[in-house]
């Protein structure tokens, strides 16, 4: 009775099969699962690029702009940072901002005294950023694991 219940049924199984699971990291204009990733995912190896130089590279290898789903990368990032790790990304976003600033403004008799004092503080600023940093990876996801439930002892690494 229990086994009739569960079975299913042909015509589903066969669907099953066929199914192209891999349309499922589809998205419109190209948009792929790993472009996503590798430009909002706070572990991926270029996590340290610039926004601009990673929207670049994913715009160059998946063909998308990542600038078309700035909600579904907000959303991303909410769900995957904790606390410290939002402050960390913003102030990091904001050193990039400043950095790329910097870079469009030629040296010269009416912004030389801006870029002087902007450039004395750039050593204070990333000296607290490290700092955050180190909360953040002290911090790190201890007891966080998928669906936000409370981690095992052997997930832990407390017991085999």
């Amino acid at each position: 009775m229990g086994q009739k219940n569960s079975s299913i049924s042909k015509k589903s199984k066969k669907k099953a099969e066929t199914y192209d699971y891999a349309s499922l990291l589809e998205y419109p204009d190209g948009w792929s699962w790993w472009g996503f990733v590798f430009y909002a995912d706070p572990e991926s190896p270029f996590s340290g690029w610039t926004e601009s130089d990673r929207a670049k590279f994913v715009k160059e290898t998946f063909g998308f702009e990542v600038r078309k789903f700035g909600a579904e990368i907000e959303a991303y990032e909410k769900f995957t940072d904790t606390p410290a790790k939002r402050h960390y990304r913003a102030w990091g976003k904001k050193m990039d901002e400043r950095t790329e600033f910097l870079e469009t403004v030629k040296y010269d008799v009416n912004t030389w005294e801006m870029i002087d004092k902007m450039a004395a503080a750039t050593v204070k600023l990333y000296s607290d950023l490290e700092r955050i940093k180190k909360i953040v990876d002290d911090a790190g996801d201890s007891g966080r694991v998928m669906g936000d439930r409370t981690e095992s002892l052997s997930e832990s690494g407390l017991i085999d």
